[in-house]
Parts: C-alpha cells; sequence; structure tokens
C-alpha cells in the first residue's frame, strides 16, 4: 500500500474532502537553484493548488485532521505500464505499418512510417484518456482513508 498524508477541508454527509500537500523533492536537493527541474516545479508550482479529493469517511476523520490515504501499490503499476507503454507501442506498430504500406499507397516509407506513427501516437492517448475514464469509477482504482494520524507537523499547508 502506498501512504500519503493529507489534510481534511471539508465534511459531505459520509464523504470528506482532502487535500494533500504537494511535495517536491527539489527542496532536498543539494543541487538548488543550478538545476533546471527545480526551476519548473517553482515556476508551475507557484500558482497551482494542492490537489483536492471527495472520499468516504470510514474512519471518522473531521475537518482539520491529518489523515493517511493510501492506494495499492498494483494499481499504480499497472496504471504507469499503460501511461507509458501503450501510446508507445501504439506509435511503434502504426510506424510499422507505414514503412511496409508507403510502397503501396505511393509515398516515401520514411514519410509514411512517420505520419503514421504519429497517428499511432495519438491514438495511443486516445484510448488512454478513455479507457482512464472508465477505470475512475471503478472503487480498486481509488484511494481510500486509511487512519486519521495528526502526528505530521510537517505537512502544514503553506497557503
Amino acid at each position: 500500500m502506498i501512504e500519503d498524508v493529507a489534510t481534511v477541508v471539508a465534511e459531505k454527509g459520509e464523504d470528506v474532502v482532502i487535500e494533500s500537500i504537494r511535495k517536491s523533492s527539489c527542496s532536498s536537493c543539494g543541487a538548488g537553484s543550478a538545476c533546471g527541474t527545480n526551476v519548473l516545479a517553482t515556476l508551475f508550482d507557484q500558482n497551482s493548488r494542492n490537489p483536492r479529493l471527495t472520499l468516504k469517511n470510514t474512519v471518522g476523520a473531521k475537518v482539520g485532521d491529518k489523515v493517511i490515504v493510501g492506494i495499492d501499490e498494483k494499481i499504480v503499476i499497472k496504471s504507469s505500464f499503460f501511461v507509458y507503454i501503450v501510446p508507445v507501442l501504439s506509435m511503434i506498430l502504426f510506424a510499422a505499418i507505414g514503412l511496409v504500406a508507403g510502397d503501396y499507397i505511393g509515398m516515401e516509407s520514411d514519410a509514411a512510417s512517420s505520419i503514421l506513427g504519429l497517428v499511432g501516437l495519438l491514438l495511443g492517448f486516445g484510448w488512454l484518456y478513455y479507457y482512464s475514464k472508465k477505470l475512475a469509477t471503478e472503487k480498486q482504482y481509488k484511494p481510500v482513508i486509511l487512519r486519521v494520524d495528526n502526528t505530521h507537523p510537517d505537512c502544514e499547508s503553506k497557503d
């Protein structure tokens, strides 16, 4: 189970709205401002809010409580596989089809491969978008509140 700390910011009947505190590993790195990733993270993080989720309140958490939220690591690994591999495999498959079909449709095989590779990449992302919408409704793909834990003073919001 992958766990993270979040703060309960609202109650909605049997559900609670939690806010996860965004953490950046850049803050503890020695490279500091010399690193491009740190500069980009700082730039984009200034205007972004901490992510909020509405979850079933199975532990009796109240507004202001710190809670431990978890999700099964198998789900994270499976999701990561789909996000990274599906678009790439789709692009490679369509590019290979373009290499073979280029001569038959009267195009240079490199041009057909490039165009179909891009089409395959876009189709892979499109499939991923609709598949993720379907999975978002399934219970096993949602995080759960594991317990109330107010022993994390370092997780205060930086608003």
